[in-house]
């Protein structure tokens, strides 16, 4: 009974596929908003104004993100329900805080607006493409939107903070040890063998770009966070989305590069994450990797 219900329930979204976008891009709005409270109090681990500070047991919980309450960022007025409501709170109040009347930091709605497209693209290569886990709709669902989550909140972390955490890189790496025992379990085949030398090549690519700055320059390039994620995620990604997503990671991050010093914004050798370029590769691959792949091959 139940099967026949969740394939009921499975027609009726591929029928009505705005019904199935617009509740994802509702869902993607409140991860989004959860997102964000996870970066920004996480504060305390990362930026040295507040680690070097003594903190007591309130201020800490405070700051916690599985305990803490929403305050406004200028008067500390905690926040009622009906003012956490993503985006919608933020149009309402006209980005003004309620009590205070100061401006909302803009970066709340807009990484809730972005999370939420993120999960219409994740839900849209689903349909597509990205087919894992075999007659499995919802399981394969979950683990691209996990994917894409886990990628975002590395942009975040690493764009704020300039710092990939460790948590994270073990999700990336879990994620990667279920595709491959998933794939194993279809195929038979213990190790994919093009995907692993690509993760090995991309590995040794990014250790050359750290430490030959060094050898040269007598300064580190590559951060150590992108050496630990770059080996799971090549593996996870496979090895075409994977050349595709380090090649446009090093694309964007050099335009961007030549942006900020055209504006006078950093000067030539400043060190620049490189974290938001890799996951912005990634998830180029991810929606568009196999399309860009074969039109490369179709040039040559």
């Amino acid at each position: 009974m139940l099967e026949i219900e969740l394939v009921f329930f499975n027609q009726v979204i591929l029928i009505t596929p705005l019904l199935y976008y617009a509740t994802l891009f509702i869902f993607g709005l409140f991860f989004g908003s959860f997102f964000k409270v996870i970066v920004d109090r996480s504060r305390y681990l990362y930026e040295e104004s507040v680690v070097s500070k003594k903190k007591s047991k309130n201020q800490l919980k405070n700051l916690s993100w599985i305990s803490g309450r929403s305050c406004c960022d200028y008067c500390h007025k905690q926040l009622a329900w009906y003012d956490n409501i993503p985006l919608l709170s933020f149009l309402w109040l006209g980005g003004k805080c309620r009590y205070c009347q100061k401006p909302i930091n803009p970066s709340h709605p807009m990484t809730e607006f972005f999370t939420g497209i993120l999960f219409i693209l994740a839900g849209y290569i689903h349909l597509k493409s990205w087919i894992l886990f075999e007659n499995n709709f919802w399981l394969n669902l979950l683990f691209i939107l996990v994917v894409c989550s886990t990628l975002w909140l590395i942009f975040l972390f690493d764009q704020k903070y300039m710092i990939i955490p460790d948590e994270l890189v073990v999700i990336i790496t879990l994620l990667a040890i279920a595709k491959g025992y998933e794939s194993w379990r279809v195929t038979q085949e213990l190790i994919n063998i093009p995907n692993l030398a690509t993760a090995f090549v991309a590995l040794i690519f990014f250790v050359i770009l750290r430490y030959l700055p060094m050898v040269l320059a007598k300064k580190y390039g590559m951060g150590l966070g992108d050496i630990k994620l770059i080996f799971p995620l090549a593996y996870l990604l496979g090895y075409q989305r994977a050349i595709v997503a380090v090649f446009c990671a090093f694309i964007i991050g050099g335009v961007w590069g030549i942006i900020l010093l055209i504006n006078k914004k950093a000067q030539f050798g400043q060190v620049l994450s490189f974290g938001p370029f890799l996951v912005f590769g990634s998830l180029i691959s991810i929606f568009w990797g196999l399309e860009l792949w074969q039109y490369y091959w179709k040039l040559l």
